[in-house]
C-alpha cells in the first residue's frame, strides 16, 4: 500500500516538471534569443548612426552647415564605443574630414605575421 502511495507521488511530480518544463524552456530559449536579437539591432544601429555622421563629416564645410556637422560630431560620441577628444570634436565641427583608405588586412608575406592595418584618417587644413 504504502509503495503505491510513493509511486503514486511520484508520478504527479514527473507529471508537473514536464509540464513545466515544457512551457518553461521555450519561455527561456524566447527571451535568451530576443535578448540577443535586440543587442544585434542596437549593434547595427550604431553602426548605422556612425556611417551617417562620417558621410556628413567627410563633406567640405559650408556656412550655414554648422548645425548638421554638430549633429554627426554628436552622433559620433553617442553612438561610438571610442569617446572623442575636445580638440578633435572642434576641428570636425570646422575642417573636413579625410578616409584615405578602408581597414584591410595586409597578406603579403608570411601568413603568420600578417597584420590588420589601419585606414589614414585626417581632417583636411
Amino acid at each position: 500500500m504504502q509503495a503505491t502511495k510513493n509511486r503514486d507521488w511520484l508520478d504527479w511530480v514527473q507529471l508537473i516538471t514536464t509540464i513545466v518544463a515544457s512551457i518553461a524552456i521555450p519561455v527561456v530559449l524566447l527571451i535568451v534569443g530576443n535578448g540577443f536579437t535586440s543587442t544585434q539591432n542596437n549593434n547595427a544601429n550604431q553602426l548605422k548612426y556612425v556611417e551617417i555622421a562620417l558621410g556628413i563629416l567627410k563633406t567640405e564645410p559650408v556656412a550655414g552647415d554648422e548645425g548638421l556637422r554638430a549633429y554627426a560630431v554628436s552622433l559620433l560620441e553617442v553612438n561610438s564605443p571610442v569617446k572623442i577628444l575636445t580638440e578633435a570634436k572642434e576641428k570636425l565641427l570646422t575642417k573636413q574630414l579625410k578616409i584615405t583608405a578602408n581597414l584591410y588586412l595586409d597578406v603579403t608575406g608570411d601568413p603568420y605575421t600578417s597584420k590588420w592595418k589601419t585606414p589614414n584618417i585626417d581632417v583636411v587644413k
